[in-house]
């Protein structure tokens, strides 16, 4: 029973968790921007697979801790609507141009 309970534990320690979490990720920003539920599913299905099969695994979990960021900021309401983000570049660029 012991020597199966320990197969157990070392069979755990090799999940590799970086995958899921990043799809994770993906799917909860993808949801949180307002998109709907299938279309976050595939596209956590493909940063799954992409990184399991570690295709990109290294610009896949930048980009999603990048995600995640941009996620928590969209989400708390510091970051201005889409539709605001035109008049905010021009008045940005005025700024500096005169």
């Amino acid at each position: 029973m012991r020597h199966n309970q320990e197969a157990i534990l070392a069979e755990i320690d090799t999940i590799d968790y970086v995958p899921w979490i990043n799809a994770a990720v993906f799917f909860v920003a993808t949801l949180v921007l307002g998109n709907a539920i299938w279309k976050a599913l595939i596209i956590a299905a493909l940063v799954l697979a992409a990184s399991t099969a570690h295709y990109g695994r290294r610009i896949l979990t930048k980009l999603g801790t990048l995600v995640l960021i941009g996620m928590l900021i969209f989400w708390s309401g510091a970051m201005p609507v889409v539709g605001e983000w035109p008049k905010i570049i021009h008045a940005f660029a005025a700024a500096f141009t005169s």
